[in-house]
């Protein structure tokens, strides 16, 4: 659930545990590699074109009775690395199919750059998805949306109103979308599973040395001019 808008510093367990000196805390900043933005470029993109020309999306989620505990392991790419560029390179483009791309920043415009080319009538939205935001959709397909974009039963009341058919999710969780909704407004729900699981490996073996070399320590430490200890 997202966090960022309340103030955590009142949770006294959040204040216990990022005061322990062998607890790090960090963003979920995995996606933030070359590597993984280009994944999810990719991945995105290529959901969208096999949905506007009538194909069977590869990474689809669908509500189901129960939740297998193997469900969650690492999934291979749904695009072959070999096969990325013929996608991304393919000329047809579709003038009437359109997406609605919130949480929309600067970061996304740049690497999202392919999915205007594909789609031309393709808008960034800055706002995250919310009840109160949801319309801003208007005129699109799709929408595709981030992690912290909400996807509840409100959200995909008014999507439906709008005539959006499809959810991109451009990362790997579809926790925040109301997948039994979806189903009942006819909205199709794709993801990019394991975008890039060396970066989640790099980012859990930066975590460890960190803690081993007390970096954060030695860092506060020298920002105070203990230059001695």
């Amino acid at each position: 659930e997202k966090m960022s808008d309340q103030c955590v510093s009142f949770d006294a367990t959040f204040l216990k545990l990022i005061n322990l000196p062998n607890v790090l805390v960090t963003p979920r900043t995995c996606f933030l590699t070359e590597m993984s933005l280009q994944r999810i470029r990719d991945h995105v993109l290529s959901s969208a074109r096999a949905f506007a020309q009538g194909l069977e999306l590869q990474s689809e989620v669908k509500p189901e009775p129960s939740i297998k505990v193997d469900s969650w392991r690492i999934e291979k790419p749904a695009v072959a690395p070999e096969k990325e560029e013929a996608v991304l390179g393919a000329d047809e483009v579709s003038a009437d199919f359109s997406l609605a791309v919130f949480s929309g920043d600067t970061l996304w415009r740049t690497h999202l750059a392919p999915l205007v080319r594909a789609f031309p009538k393709t808008v960034f939205i800055d706002a995250t998805c919310s009840p109160q935001s949801a319309a801003l959709c208007a005129g699109a397909n799709a929408v595709c949306l981030f992690v912290n974009d909400d996807a509840s039963r409100d959200v995909l009341s008014v999507f439906h109103e709008k005539g959006i058919s499809l959810i991109l999710m451009r990362c790997a969780g579809f926790d925040r979308v109301d997948l039994e909704a979806a189903k009942e407004f006819g909205i199709s729900v794709a993801r990019v599973p394991a975008y890039s699981p060396y970066a989640v490996a790099e980012h859990a073996a930066a975590l460890a040395l960190t803690l081993e070399r007390r970096l954060v320590q030695v860092y506060n430490r020298m920002r105070m001019g203990a230059y001695d200890q």
